[in-house]
């Protein structure tokens, strides 16, 4: 849902955590695994 959110929408990382209750570091490690998974 966050990377969703993240390649969808004009929302800053800080306002996605701000909505979901996360860490904006948070945010950018799963943003990462899912880039991994996505390259292979």
């Amino acid at each position: 849902m966050a990377y969703q959110m993240v390649m969808e929408n004009n929302q800053t990382v800080g306002e996605i955590a701000k909505a979901l209750n996360l860490s904006r570091s948070t945010i950018y490690r799963y943003i990462d695994k899912k880039r991994e998974l996505a390259l292979g």
